[in-house]
């Protein structure tokens, strides 16, 4: 635990062991400098614990965002659709037909489908 140390003289600047003060205070860890800790409470120094900043809780990785196909042009469609398994493949092909139905993402559908069901 961390405390916050207050020297009884409100402008003391100086070490008391191995804990630098300045203008009057200083923190002090209690498991690297007991002995400083120990001396500052015997001695008159005012020492109240410090609050600790609890940690800040992680932040979520947002959702991937769907490839959308309407975005690429026909080469980035039809490699991403290659690359993809059959269920992505599919998404991609089905919201090109919902959506700009190009004639060289459509044409390519069968081609592409029939390497998946060969591969499973």
């Amino acid at each position: 635990m961390r405390f916050k140390v207050t020297a009884p003289t409100e402008d003391y600047s100086g070490k008391t062991g191995d804990v630098q003060f300045s203008q009057g205070s200083a923190v002090i860890d209690e498991q690297a400098n007991p002995m400083e800790l120990a001396y500052c409470r015997n001695a008159g120094y005012s020492v109240e614990p410090v609050q600790e900043e609890k940690p800040a809780d992680p932040v979520p990785e947002p959702e991937p965002v769907p490839f959308d196909p309407s975005q690429h042009d026909i080469p980035t469609v039809l490699g991403h659709a290659e690359a993809a398994d059959a269920d992505e493949a599919t998404r991609v092909f089905d919201a090109e037909a919902a959506g700009k139905n190009r004639k060289g993402v459509m044409d390519n559908r069968d081609a592409v489908m029939s390497r998946k069901e060969s591969v499973q």
